[in-house]
């Protein structure tokens, strides 16, 4: 595996970015991915402050389900092609949220607050 397609995996991950080793032997950071995260999440923690974009982001972890099982059963037992359908939604939940959380680390918990005012009201 080139080191790029290691990078990008290692970046797709959220790692905290690969070290490449340089003609000397000595390891660096990879300066641009590390740039493009830290942007992301500072466009990210930007965004959750306005409520409603908290509300649309609550709406997609609840349809992507990340805490929830894949498992999917029909009336002849399981279901593997909804199963898998559903691990890869719930992969793309947890991906989102572990997104959130590093962007805004308290912003889940005040979506989860802001959910229960909702349902309460």
């Amino acid at each position: 595996m080139s080191d790029i397609q290691g990078a990008l995996e290692e970046y797709s991950r959220g790692d905290d970015g690969p070290e490449i080793a340089t003609r000397a032997g000595t390891k660096k950071r990879n300066k641009p991915l590390e740039i493009a995260r830290d942007s992301r999440r500072m466009t990210l923690a930007e965004i959750l402050k306005v409520k409603e974009c908290r509300e649309l982001f609550w709406w997609l972890l609840t349809e992507l389900g990340p805490m929830q099982s894949p498992m999917a059963f029909a009336q002849s037992g399981t279901d593997v092609h909804r199963t898998m359908f559903n691990a890869g939604r719930a992969d793309a939940g947890r991906l989102l949220l572990a997104e959130i959380t590093a962007a805004a680390p308290d912003a889940y918990l005040l979506m989860l607050k802001e959910e229960q005012e909702r349902k309460n009201a």
